[in-house]
C-alpha cells in the first residue's frame, strides 16, 4: 500500500475562481463549488484563463450530485402499475402522475403523449417532502420527442389547494429537444407543504410527446437526450405510494372479534403512510375454502404494521359468528398512499 498516491484537485468557490482567473495546465481538472454546494468542473488547455473555459457539461444526468426530485421521470419505460396504455383525466395515470380533466396521457414508443380535450388540461406530480427544495433555486428540464402542436407551459403550483403558481416556461408550438426553466421555489410557509410540478396545455386538441423530465437544484440542466432511469429503483419508490392487490387474492384472519376481523397484508415496500383501499367493494369475507359466508362489511380501516398493512373489517352491530375467515378480493384494487392534489 506504500506505492499509491493521492491526487487532489484544486477547488474554490465560483466567485473566488472568477476573481483569480488562473490558467489551468493542459488537461488539468479543477472544480468550483456553486451556491447550492454542488461541484462544477473545468478542464484546462494550458493557455485559456478560467473565466473563458467552458464548464464540463457531460455529467451523467443521475449523478448523485444532481438528484432528480421527481419520481417515475423516465417516460420511455415508466412504472405503470395500473397497466393501461391510455388514461383520460381527471385521475391517476402512470405511477405518481395525475391528469386533470381535458387531459389524456398515452404510452407511445419511447415516451408518453399528452393530449388536451375540448379545453385546457394538465399533467402533474405532487412532490414528496417539498421542504427539500423550498426557498431554493431549481431547474426543470423536459426532453420533447414529438413536437408540441400548440403552446404548453411548465410551472409549479403550491400552497393551500395548490392555488398559487410560480413563473415557468412556455414550450412553443413546434418545439422539440430539451427545454428548461429555472426558478426559486417559494418558502416553506408559502407552500404549506404543498408543491407540484405542472405541465399544461392551454388550448383544445394540443399534443406533445415527452421522453423524460428532471427537477434538480441549481441553475443548470443535466438532463440529456440519453438519460435513463434504473427501473427497479423507480418501481421501489412508486410502491411506497401504490401497491396492487390482485383479483382472487386471499388473506387469512389474524384476529377475530365478535364484530371485527383483522387481516395482515404482506407488502414488499414500506408505504409512505397508512394507505386507503381504492375499491372497498372488492373485499368480501369468505370461509377458509373461499366459500361465501353471508357476512356483510360495514366499514374498513387500514393501518401500517411494517412491513405489512393491517386491514380491520367491521361487521357493524351484527356478530358474524365466525371462528376463522379469509379476506377475499373479488376484483383487483390498490393500496393507495398517494399525495393529494
Amino acid at each position: 500500500m506504500s506505492d499509491y498516491k493521492v491526487i487532489k484537485l484544486r477547488s474554490d468557490s465560483v466567485s473566488a475562481w472568477a476573481a483569480a482567473n488562473p490558467v489551468l495546465q493542459n488537461r488539468e481538472l479543477a472544480y468550483a463549488i456553486d451556491g447550492n454546494g454542488m461541484a462544477r468542473f473545468k478542464r484546462g488547455d494550458g493557455t485559456t484563463a478560467w473565466n473563458s473555459l467552458p464548464w464540463i457539461t457531460n455529467v451523467a444526468a443521475e449523478n448523485p450530485d444532481y438528484p432528480n426530485y421527481l419520481h417515475n421521470w423516465y417516460f420511455a419505460n415508466p412504472v405503470n402499475q395500473r397497466g393501461a396504455s391510455s388514461y383520460t383525466g381527471p385521475g391517476p395515470t402512470i405511477d405518481r402522475w395525475k391528469a386533470s380533466s381535458n387531459m389524456t396521457v398515452e404510452r407511445i414508443s419511447n415516451g408518453i403523449r399528452l393530449t388536451t380535450g375540448s379545453g385546457a388540461g394538465s399533467f402533474s406530480q405532487a412532490i414528496e417532502q417539498p421542504f427539500r427544495i423550498t426557498a431554493r433555486q431549481v431547474t426543470v428540464s423536459v426532453d420533447i420527442i414529438s413536437a408540441a402542436t400548440a403552446n404548453f407551459s411548465m410551472y409549479f403550483a403550491y400552497g393551500e389547494n395548490f392555488a398559487n403558481t410560480t413563473s415557468g416556461v412556455i414550450v412553443q408550438e413546434g418545439a422539440t429537444g430539451i427545454k428548461s426553466f429555472t426558478v426559486t421555489v417559494p418558502g416553506y410557509d408559502a407552500t404549506s407543504n404543498n408543491l407540484a410540478l405542472v405541465i399544461r396545455g392551454g388550448t383544445a386538441a394540443a399534443t406533445i410527446g415527452l421522453r423524460a423530465i428532471k427537477l434538480e437544484l441549481g441553475n443548470r440542466s443535466t438532463l440529456t437526450n440519453d438519460s435513463i432511469a434504473e427501473y427497479t429503483e423507480q418501481e421501489n419508490i412508486c410502491r411506497r405510494f401504490l401497491i396492487p392487490l390482485a383479483k382472487d387474492t386471499r388473506y387469512r384472519a389474524e384476529y377475530i372479534g365478535s364484530t371485527t376481523l383483522q387481516f395482515l397484508i404482506p407488502v414488499t415496500n414500506y408505504m409512505r403512510v397508512a394507505p386507503t383501499i381504492e375499491n372497498t367493494s372488492a373485499l368480501s369475507i369468505r370461509t377458509l375454502s373461499a366459500g361465501t359466508t353471508g357476512v356483510s362489511i360495514a366499514s374498513v380501516s387500514v393501518l401500517r404494521r411494517d412491513p405489512a398493512i393491517l386491514i380491520s373489517v367491521s361487521t357493524g352491530d351484527s356478530a358474524h359468528g365466525l371462528n376463522d375467515a379469509l379476506l377475499y378480493l373479488t376484483a383487483a384494487t390498490f393500496l393507495n398512499a398517494e399525495l393529494m392534489m
